[in-house]
Parts: structure tokens; C-alpha cells; sequence
């Protein structure tokens, strides 16, 4: 969940659970101008740099130890009914995607 923060900055909070039954809450209040803030909960990484291209695109650069990990790029479809989301590892050879429908 993102819910607005104040001051131009926003606060996410994701519960995830594995498919080994972990879970973990990771958390980060961030604005979006490049700039790195530091996330709570997740052992592989320790901050994001959020960037918006467009109005409907969000990127994050995952980073731990101030080295990218990966790169998240979420789209909002024109009509808001869908988000597309896609994970490239820093060395570029893992790709994951991901799409969310609206009911």
C-alpha cells in the first residue's frame, strides 16, 4: 500500500510472503527525484531512487551497499485498469514482469 506522506513525499508498505512461507514487510518513504532513501525489511537491498519518465511510469532502481541491484519499472495503463511491471537485474540477465488488472 502508498499512501501519501506529506511534504511531497510518499510511504509504501508491502507484505510479502515466499512460496517457502516467509514473509516480510519491507517499508520506504520516498519522494521522486532520484534521489536515494533508505527501505526497511528486505536483505537485498537497503535503498531506492525513485523517477517518474511520465506520468503514468514509475522507476525504481533497487540498491544495496549503493550498488544497483535492479531496476523496476511499473506503467499505468491510459485507461488506469492495468499495471505492468518489469524487473531487470543490474547485469541484465535476469528479467522478471508482472501485470495487475483492475476487477
Amino acid at each position: 500500500m502508498t499512501s501519501d506522506a506529506g511534504g511531497g513525499k510518499w510511504k509504501s508498505a508491502v507484505d510479502t510472503v515466499g512460496a517457502d512461507g516467509t514473509s516480510t514487510k519491507t517499508e520506504v518513504t520516498y519522494a521522486i527525484d532520484g534521489k536515494d532513501y533508505p527501505v526497511s525489511g528486505d536483505p537485498n537491498i537497503d535503498s531506492n531512487a525513485f523517477t517518474s519518465p511520465d506520468p503514468n511510469t514509475l522507476v525504481i532502481a533497487e540498491k544495496k551497499g549503493g550498488k544497483l541491484v535492479d531496476t523496476l519499472t511499473t506503467k499505468l495503463s491510459a485507461d488506469g485498469n492495468a499495471q505492468n511491471a518489469t524487473t531487470v537485474s543490474a547485469d541484465g540477465k535476469t528479467t522478471t514482469t508482472g501485470t495487475w488488472k483492475r476487477k
